[in-house]
């Protein structure tokens, strides 16, 4: 595990910017292409399947200034742009058997806290690793990997339900002006309807 002392070029702009490039090309491709060039269930599975043992293979062999950390995160995001197109744009009557997966229950809980897992995972990682907790060889690579996983999603569902969820309540506590929302005004003046004055008929001659 690496530690790069100057964080701000670390986490910069000039760091992630392959990650917002790729993001953003696939969102104009998809919209782009709208039904065309859509894909079938084994193709979409190939390349899925791919994508993610190239992820998992590009962490496994980055170490520090090698040729894998330095274009770590220019290459994850070509991985990730071709991962997220073979679950994003497969052929409606064509899905694979996996997508039921993407859908499941406990899946989607995981996505609930997933900006909290995205918060908290480099700092569990970092805390288990100088405590020892997570093996130092690279044969212990795989076993690290689910440790962190396990740990992070307990962290981060803590934290959605002790900080995340609770915070965004606190959106309520204001209008749409920023002003303190009343929840409970007054009532104010109850309007009194105004009579209409009824327009008279002229009376009728009398007739002899």
């Amino acid at each position: 595990m690496s530690r790069t002392p100057n964080w701000p070029v670390y986490f910069g702009p000039q760091a992630r910017l392959g990650g917002f490039a790729a993001g953003m090309a696939l969102a104009v491709l998809l919209v782009a292409l709208g039904e065309r060039g859509r894909i079938g269930a084994r193709t979409a599975t190939a390349l899925a399947v791919t994508s993610a043992v190239g992820l998992y293979a590009l962490s496994y062999h980055s170490d520090p200034e090698n040729t894998w950390h330095t274009y770590y995160h220019p290459l994850a995001a070509l991985l990730w742009f071709a991962l997220l197109y073979a679950t994003l744009h497969v052929r409606t009557t064509a899905r694979p058997r996996w997508h039921a997966l993407l859908r499941s229950g406990w899946l989607t809980g995981v996505g609930l806290v997933s900006y909290s897992l995205y918060i908290w995972h480099e700092p569990l990682m970092l805390a288990l690793y100088d405590s020892g907790a997570l093996p130092r060889s690279q044969a212990g690579f795989p076993l690290a990997v689910l440790f962190v996983v396990a740990a992070g999603v307990l962290v981060a569902a803590v934290s959605y339900w002790a900080v995340e969820y609770p915070g965004s309540l606190l959106v309520g506590l204001r209008d749409k002006k920023g002003r303190p929302r009343e929840f409970y005004p007054e009532p104010g003046p109850v309007p009194v309807p105004v009579p209409v004055p009824v327009p008279q008929r002229e009376a009728e001659p009398a007739v002899r």
